[in-house]
Formats: structure tokens, C-alpha cells, sequence
């Protein structure tokens, strides 16, 4: 570690840092403009999910235990609850967190185990939130919340793209759900702390691999 002894050597160190950073992806842009991108790749690869269905099919823990302990959850019957409005300090942080958690559940259970009814449940919990405007709470939990649930609802999306009964008008909805309601929140940069911006960039990232 560099020892720093003021607050402008942190300060330009910390430039110098970025600017470095920026050089290295200028450089490195001409290679990974030739690289494409294969689906899902958001926090689930085909090569992860295949090597967990392998697991449960050979009967072995934890990965046995775990799939039945998440098919035994909440998660995984609950229906959809989308709304146009979501109020970050009311009783919306809850409900569309639990919602994005149960369509990633179900996603998941759906790549592993093959069961349509999964697949259905998790396109539907998608599909009601695709009307949804904004976060309307005004302060800095609007953007935490936006980074909570955009990063989880990303993920479910993102492992149901491959699933060929969901429509594209449908999917192309919640693309645009994305960009409408979520992207202005992780755009804007927390004063709240790093944990805070840590959370949105996750979500962004995760939001931008669905929304191509």
C-alpha cells in the first residue's frame, strides 16, 4: 500500500489512477470491440448453470439441498405484484424486492430443472413491472433501492431471455422499463457512501447485459 499524507496526494493519486484506467480501456477497445457477447452473462453463465444441473442430477450436496430448500420457499409460488410507482420508504421496498427475488428464484429453478412453470411464473412477475415509471420518494433511497432491486430483477431477466415462450414485445417492454425507471437512478451518483454507488453500478451493469 502507498502511504499518503494529505488529502490532495489522495486526490491526485486517485486521478492518476483514473486516468491510467482510461488509457488501459482506449487501448485495449479495438480487441473487445472483436469479442461478442454471449447470453446469459449477467451473474449466471451457461457453464455455471450446467455445472450446477449436473450436480442435481447426480444427487449431490449442497447443491441438492439448496435447490429443494428454494423450491420449498415463498419465492417460489409467489405471484407478480408490478406496479406503476415505486415509493423506495413505504411498503413498495418490500414488495418489489421480494418480486424481484422470486422471479430470480424461479429463473433459477427453471434453468436447473427444466419445469415450464417456473419459467411461466418468473416471465409473469417480469412482465407486471413493466408498466413502472419511476421511484417517487425524492431522497437518496430512490437510488439504493434502484440498485437493490435492479440488480436482482436483471439477473432474473437476463436467464429468461432464453426462454423461447416469453414474447419479444414483452421482453422489449421491460427493456424499456429498464432505461425509463431504473437507469436515471443509477445514473446519478449517491451522496449517501461508496456502498451506495457499489450497488447502482451492479444493477447498471447487470440492466445493461439484458438491455444489450
Amino acid at each position: 500500500m502507498i502511504p499518503l499524507k494529505s488529502n490532495a496526494e489522495c486526490g491526485r493519486w486517485c486521478l492518476a489512477s483514473v486516468i491510467v484506467g482510461v488509457v488501459v480501456l482506449q487501448m485495449a477497445a479495438p480487441a473487445l470491440a472483436s469479442v461478442e457477447f454471449v447470453h446469459p452473462g449477467a451473474l449466471d453463465t451457461s457453464q455455471e448453470l450446467a455445472f450446477v444441473r449436473a450436480q442435481v442430477n447426480a444427487g449431490r450436496e449442497p447443491w441438492c439441498g439448496e435447490l429443494n430448500r428454494l423450491k420449498g420457499s415463498a419465492y417460489a409460488s409467489r405471484a407478480p405484484h408490478g406496479k406503476s410507482t415505486i415509493n423506495s420508504k413505504g411498503e413498495d421496498a418490500g414488495l418489489s424486492r421480494d418480486d424481484a427475488i422470486s422471479a430470480y428464484g424461479q429463473a433459477l429453478l427453471w434453468s436447473i430443472t427444466g419445469d415450464e412453470l417456473y419459467a411461466r411464473r418468473a416471465v409473469a412477475i417480469l412482465d407486471s413491472w413493466s408498466g413502472l415509471t419511476g421511484f417517487t420518494a425524492g431522497t437518496e433511497q430512490d437510488r439504493l433501492q434502484a440498485g437493490w432491486v435492479g440488480a436482482v430483477f436483471g439477473s432474473a431477466a437476463e436467464l429468461m431471455r432464453g426462454y423461447p415462450k416469453w414474447p419479444t414485445q414483452r421482453s422489449d417492454a421491460l427493456r424499456r422499463m429498464f432505461a425509463r425507471a431504473f437507469y436515471p437512478q443509477l445514473n446519478t451518483p449517491s451522496f449517501w457512501n461508496g456502498n451506495v454507488d457499489l450497488t447502482q453500478i451492479d444493477a447498471i451493469m447487470t440492466l445493461a447485459v439484458f438491455n444489450d
